[in-house]
């Protein structure tokens, strides 16, 4: 099926503005949402704890055979008698930084648990087990804010300093106020605590038909690519991320190999120019890839009610 394309002018004379004429020469790509489709009873997130513990407690094990075997060893092979003494303080002091995070990592597989409860009226997720600890945050849909000037009321960031994916949005506080809000798409908030959810594909859909059903909103379309959900069927497709890897490392590889055979006489423009030439291909691939994978996900993504 065709994706609907609507090309209109914005009106800023109404309050409310109608999405699909919201943005000015700009192509809007309008899907009917039958809203009768959409899950009427709450879904509960599966949080993986086993796998969660198996990482926490391996590494945290891990960590601590590194540590414990460095003064071991700096003892067993002695470089020096005279360096011994100094060698030892060394190894210990590199030992107890490496217990730190093996203590972290196993107080997060203890610790290990989180919780989503996805309904028609809100989401709601935390850390924890979800009966003992049921602190967390909630996000109702309605209130949800469609931002009159911005170009997409949903979109998609990369936020801290692993740049995870987040779908962010325009919130109204009870006190009138708008604030933005955001949430993971892998929808927990500490990967050491929950690495995923077994139904996380159905927890997405269900999140995003709720979204949908706000019919005033406009998404950013990257937000469907990273998730892996068509908006037309709601059924899964393909995600991008394996494929942008796979194009990521064969770059890095290509780079390698191309310094294999680097010498002192070869030219600086030579090698900074081959560098940028094989990381610009990579681009290229990446944003060809992207263009045949997921035609008409190029354009803002509204839902009209299919009545």
């Amino acid at each position: 099926m065709k994706p609907k394309l609507a090309k209109r002018q914005a009106s800023a004379s109404h309050s409310h503005v109608n999405p699909a004429t919201r943005h000015q020469d700009s192509v809007v790509r309008i899907i009917a949402f039958d809203s009768t489709n959409r899950q009427d009873r709450s879904l509960t997130g599966i949080p993986d704890i086993t796998a969660t513990r198996w990482m926490c407690f391996g590494i945290a094990m891990l960590l601590s055979c590194v540590a414990l075997a460095l003064p071991a060893l700096t003892i067993l092979i002695r470089p020096s008698p005279d360096l011994d003494p100094i060698a030892l303080i060394v190894s210990t002091l590199i030992a107890a930084m490496l217990l730190v995070p093996a203590f972290m990592f196993a107080r997060a597989g203890l610790l290990a648990g989180a919780w989503i409860t996805i309904t028609p009226e809100s989401v709601e997720y935390g850390s924890g087990n979800g009966i003992v600890e049921k602190q967390g945050t909630k996000i109702e849909w309605a209130r949800i804010a469609s931002g009159q000037m911005a170009r997409y009321d949903v979109r998609l960031i990369l936020k801290g300093p692993v740049r995870e994916p987040r779908i962010a949005f325009g919130y109204k506080m009870p006190d009138g106020t708008q604030n933005e809000y955001s949430l993971p798409m892998s929808l927990r908030e500490r990967g050491m605590q929950c690495l995923w959810f077994v139904n996380a594909d159905a927890l997405r859909i269900a999140l995003l038909q709720n979204m949908a059903a706000r019919s005033n909103l406009c998404f950013d379309p990257d937000i469907f690519v990273e998730a892996g959900i068509d908006p037309e069927t709601w059924h899964l497709m393909p995600k991008p991320r394996k494929i942008e890897w796979a194009i990521a490392i064969a770059s890095m590889a290509a780079v390698l190999i191309f310094g294999s055979f680097i010498s002192a006489t070869t030219s600086v423009v030579l090698v900074v120019g081959g560098v940028f030439a094989i990381l610009g291909l990579g681009l290229l691939a990446t944003f060809s890839f992207r263009k045949r994978a997921y035609p008409g996900f190029d354009h803002v993504i509204c839902f009209c009610e299919n009545r």
